[in-house]
């Protein structure tokens, strides 16, 4: 049996522009985009990044029809509208010289949580003690004052990245409408902070939701994949994807059911953090920010090799000599992450009657932070006895080829 599972890093040896830098700096220059200048294209919606990245960009505008993806006016305008207005782009813009991966988003989101709930704690702290909570927010040099927040300068610029902090007269406030029943009386309404987080992750989501759908899935190949660079059968694969995109039944192989961990484009997408672990934060029952709560509530293939039909049945098998399964990892982080996913994998040749074979794939000098990633979630002992027993190997990436469409050789012919 062979499983291949893919994380973002397929969609880039792809040269699909879908790491979190490309999604954010494309929608800043849509943001920013003169709508008196009418329709945006792919050039204009990625310049900074075909500068920055050339080696990358150029590669994407050979491989794929990149001048057939063009956003109408309309549309552009509808996007903006969401973008200016959204806590989370707004939040997360700023912090864009911070974020390289997906695994740095969900860390910096992560902490933007802990700061909210810090502010929530200090706010109740106050109100508990004095029974009253004064709006205006004090810096760290300013001298300490009964009923007032006091806050170094960072902290105050990403509450108000929040909305949680509100800009009157050159004076930080704590935003009116956080105020129980909006009056500066009583106390802070974290709930409803918390609630307006939780509606502006999901607005977020469908931004990038819609950044796939019309830009990513949208990029036509010139020419046709190569399916001779996989070492396996492409008609005997189950595929496994922590990705949005349907990038390998697009270019390979449309017959393998694909397992989306976390959602598809085409349905619901899953975007969050592994887990709550802020215990303030915890006391209100809000697990929306979870991503175990998305898979949940939006039916995702949420299902992991224990619930493979196949492996089911290797299992239960009585037949003599061991069940194979070879497992390909293609641009997965092996990150702390999907830790849970991880121990799945590497637990199965605790089966009598299973033989795992597991082939991690990594680009140019990434082997060793993916070995990294390995044992700090596995431990040494187990990293080991897989290596040393043949059943844990390292490879580079295959690389990607395509030949020329039999179609287009005809229509240049002709």
């Amino acid at each position: 049996m062979n499983i291949l599972i893919v994380g973002n890093g397929f969609d880039l040896s792809h040269y699909l522009p879908t790491k979190y830098e490309h999604f954010i700096k494309a929608m800043d220059a849509l943001r920013r985009w003169d709508i008196q200048k009418g329709d945006i294209d792919f050039n204009n919606l990625f310049q900074e990044l075909c500068t920055e990245e050339a080696w990358f960009f150029d590669q994407t505008k050979f491989l794929y029809r990149t001048e057939k993806i063009i956003i109408r006016i309309e549309e552009v305008e509808k996007i903006k509208a969401k973008l200016n207005t959204n806590i989370w782009y707004k939040y997360f813009l700023n912090h864009i010289t911070k974020i390289d991966t997906w695994i740095d988003f969900e860390s910096e989101f992560s902490k933007a949580l802990d700061l909210v709930a810090r502010f929530s704690q200090d706010a109740e702290n106050i109100y508990q003690e004095y029974e009253e909570i004064r709006p205006r927010i004090l810096g760290i040099m300013q001298s300490d004052r009964a009923k007032y927040l006091k806050y170094g300068d960072k902290t105050i610029q990403k509450l108000f990245l929040l909305g949680i902090f509100e800009d009157k007269n050159s004076q930080m406030r704590i935003a009116n409408k956080y105020y129980r029943n909006n009056k500066e009386n009583l106390d802070i309404d974290s709930n409803s902070i918390i609630e307006n987080l939780e509606k502006n992750l999901n607005e977020f989501i469908n931004i990038f939701k819609w950044y796939l759908k019309e830009i990513i899935e949208k990029l036509e190949l010139t020419n046709v994949a190569n399916k001779e660079i996989f070492e396996f059968n492409l008609e005997d694969l189950s595929l496994i994807s922590f990705n949005y995109t349907s990038t390998f039944s697009r270019f390979y192989n449309s017959l393998p059911k694909v397992e989306y961990v976390h959602g598809e484009v085409n349905k619901d997408l899953v975007l969050g953090i592994p887990d709550i672990k802020n215990e303030f934060l915890k006391k209100f029952k809000n697990y929306s920010f979870t991503k175990y709560h998305q898979k949940l509530l939006k039916n995702t293939d949420y299902l992991f090799l224990d619930e493979n039909p196949k492996i089911k049945e290797m299992f239960k098998s009585k037949a003599v000599g061991k069940c194979n399964i070879n497992i390909y990892i293609w641009g997965h982080s092996l990150a702390d992450s999907d830790e849970s996913y991880i121990h799945e994998i590497f637990s199965l040749n605790r089966q009598s009657n299973i033989e795992c074979y597991v082939t991690v794939y990594f680009h140019k000098n990434d082997a060793p932070k993916l070995l990294n990633n390995l044992l700090d979630i596995l431990g040494k002992d187990i990293v080991e006895k897989w290596m040393k027993n043949g059943w844990l190997w390292f490879k580079p990436n295959p690389e990607i080829q395509f030949q020329v469409n039999s179609q287009q050789e005809l229509d240049e012919v002709s």
